[in-house]
């Protein structure tokens, strides 16, 4: 199914997304160290918050088996006991924790290619899906080669679309005017008042 066609989402998608989310604050805190991480992360945390928030609460999914099947809602939420808030939030902490870890374990057992990349964005600043797979396996070298042929085609391709379409004729001048120009009328001179 098409992602924009897509509305319901299973657990393991949701948790992927998590950890994709977590995924900066993990790789900050292994490069540069925990006492080091900056608030470069926070966008991402947000977001990860909410949807664990909604995982729980509205989809009734959670880290844990036992799952509680319920929705709520904010309003809905704000009136529960101290002790429901509580576990919700539980249940809440335990996925961010949950996705966290994994992400961090991910990056850990691939910090090669996670330093590939790093570097790749420091030279490119931007990357396709196609370029960020040449720098992790090491060959960002073939990244600028890759856009070499890609900027020598669109040359190409530029080069026979003005071949085989004319180009529109260029506008023509309008002839000027032969006309004396027309002075702007003028104000009647105000007459002097009587006394």
């Amino acid at each position: 199914i098409p992602e924009r066609e897509k509305y319901s989402e299973r657990l393991f998608e949701l948790q992927a997304r998590l950890r994709v989310l977590m995924g900066g604050k993990a790789a900050e805190e292994l490069i540069f160290g925990p006492e080091n991480v900056t608030a470069g992360c926070t966008s991402d945390l947000r977001q990860a918050t909410g949807l664990a928030r909604r995982m729980v609460m509205n989809f009734g999914m959670s880290a844990q088996q036992q799952s509680g099947l319920l929705s709520l809602d904010v309003d809905e939420y704000a009136v529960l006991s101290d002790q429901a808030k509580h576990e919700i939030d539980e249940k809440t902490q335990s996925l961010l924790t949950d996705a966290y870890s994994h992400a961090a374990e991910y990056l850990r057992s691939h910090e090669e290619q996670l330093h590939r990349l790093a570097q790749a964005l420091i030279e490119f600043e931007t990357l396709s899906a196609e370029e960020i797979k040449l720098a992790v396996e090491g060959r960002a070298t073939s990244i600028t080669e890759l856009r070499q042929r890609e900027e020598e085609n669109t040359k190409r391709e530029l080069a026979n679309c003005g071949a085989t379409t004319k180009a529109p004729p260029a506008p023509r001048a309008r002839p000027r005017d032969k006309k004396a120009p027309v002075a702007a009328p003028q104000a009647p001179a105000a007459e002097p008042a009587e006394e």
